[in-house]
């Protein structure tokens, strides 16, 4: 009798935790599958991934960026908060009224810059070997703090991390002064292995066998969690219609493309919507962030400087791995609209300096496809608020897009971390 009540007594047990277990033992097995489990995005689906930079889910997830970066179809746009400015001589407008052989791919929101990028594409490094890739730089980055903490984590994911550190070089100074880098942040001080893993590589040693093994399983759930989970992030997207808004906007361009006549057009299209102040800010950004307090502005940036920050080291990490990828990088750097910034006192001779400083940073390296319109600065309508290109910069885009695109791939790279990771580049003024 009482080894009947012992054994339905765990019959009992068994039935209630054995389902959990099950579960739990499935779970365990899906992550740890190399199969897919989920199906893969439809190219339909891929492109409206495309439109929409305002995924942060995408941006820091895997499943997406992974597919779309294997179709060499797609052309990544990468920059910061310039690409939620949609207007229709924007990159993908162009792109998908003249049906070009490229569909822009756009990698940024605000607040990304070169460190989150730098994770960005090591994350999909296999998919991006050989790859054209449109670059968009922000002075506005390089300020002296470089980027902030709460920015790298918002726009990194711990998986990206587990990525990097798999395959990290301990011998390599880009990996100990990333590393260190990280460091400083003291975002994973509470997360054992990546800490750990992190001092290692600082100080050039290898990740220990067992700190190295529990990274690897980290990256490899991340992955499948991602995959799991990232039909939620096309729901999302699809609930925006970017692809509606995208074909609304082409109906607005001509049926041929003629740089002159589109620049002319936007001319005249951004003239018509800028009438509300001296500044040719639009009148949507001027009544909606500016009108208020503008008279509170005159003189606040005569001090402000891009010549002297931690995020020229954190721009030339992203070098190395464009390099490692062999990538063809077309660089754009952006302008800053004169008649606004003579308002609140910012320098137009340290844009000049700063434009100085960071073509030499690409050009002695190897990086020769720069089309920098700092120079655009009092060109009307080539800057569509204070900072961000407006109408008449995206049509210059675009141009110096197509010719990128036509061109032979140059990817004769000869990298100076020596000179570039280090604190006196970083200090130095041109």
């Amino acid at each position: 009798m009482e080894s009947n009540a012992k054994s339905g007594f765990k019959w009992k047990i068994f039935r209630t935790v054995g389902p959990l277990l099950m579960a739990l033992l499935l779970l365990g097995l899906l992550f740890l599958s190399t199969l897919r489990i989920t199906p893969g995005y439809t190219k339909q689906q891929l492109r409206a991934f495309a439109m929409d930079s305002t995924s942060r889910a995408s941006f820091v997830g895997y499943s997406v960026k992974q597919q779309a970066m294997a179709d060499k179809s797609f052309l990544p746009i990468m920059g910061s908060s310039e690409l939620q400015h949609l207007d229709p001589y924007f990159p993908s407008v162009y792109a998908e009224k003249y049906q070009t052989s490229w569909t822009p791919f756009l990698v940024g929101q605000p607040g990304t810059q070169s460190l989150t990028h730098y994770f960005w594409l090591n994350s999909v490094a296999p998919e991006m070997q050989h790859r054209k890739i449109v670059f968009i730089i922000s002075p506005q980055w390089f300020v002296n703090r470089g980027i902030l903490a709460p920015m790298f984590e918002n726009f990194t994911s711990k998986g990206e991390i587990d990525m990097w550190l798999e395959s990290a070089n301990p011998k390599d100074v880009a990996t100990q002064t990333l590393a260190a880098r990280l460091l400083g942040f003291k975002t994973f001080d509470n997360d054992n292995a990546i800490k750990s893993a992190l001092l290692s590589l600082q100080k050039g040693k290898a990740i220990d066998a067992l700190t190295l093994a529990t990274i690897q399983f980290s990256a490899r759930v991340w992955k499948h969690e991602d995959l799991l989970f990232s039909r939620f992030n096309s729901q999302l997207t699809d609930k925006k219609n970017p692809l509606t808004q995208l074909s609304a906007l082409t109906k607005k361009l001509p049926e041929k493309s003629d740089f002159t006549a589109l620049d002319s057009q936007a001319y005249d299209e951004a003239a018509a919507a800028s009438t509300s102040n001296p500044y040719r800010v639009s009148d949507t950004i001027w009544n909606k962030s500016l009108k208020n307090r503008y008279k509170q502005m005159s003189g606040y940036q005569n001090k402000y400087s891009y010549l002297q920050s931690p995020e020229y080291a954190d721009f030339q990490l992203l070098l190395n791995a464009f390099a490692k990828n062999h990538d063809d990088v077309q660089f754009i750097i952006q302008p800053v609209n004169n008649a606004w910034y003579s308002y609140t006192g910012l320098s137009m001779q340290m844009m000049a300096d700063f434009s100085t400083k960071i073509t030499e940073q690409l050009t002695s390296q190897g990086f020769k496809n720069i089309a920098d319109y700092t120079y655009n600065y009092d060109e009307p309508y080539f800057v569509g608020d204070t900072d961000h290109l407006g109408y008449r910069g995206w049509v210059a885009v675009d141009e110096t897009i197509t010719n990128f695109m036509k061109a032979k791939s140059q990817t004769n790279y000869t990298l100076n971390n020596a000179k570039y990771l280090s604190k006196d580049w970083q200090q130095m003024k041109p």
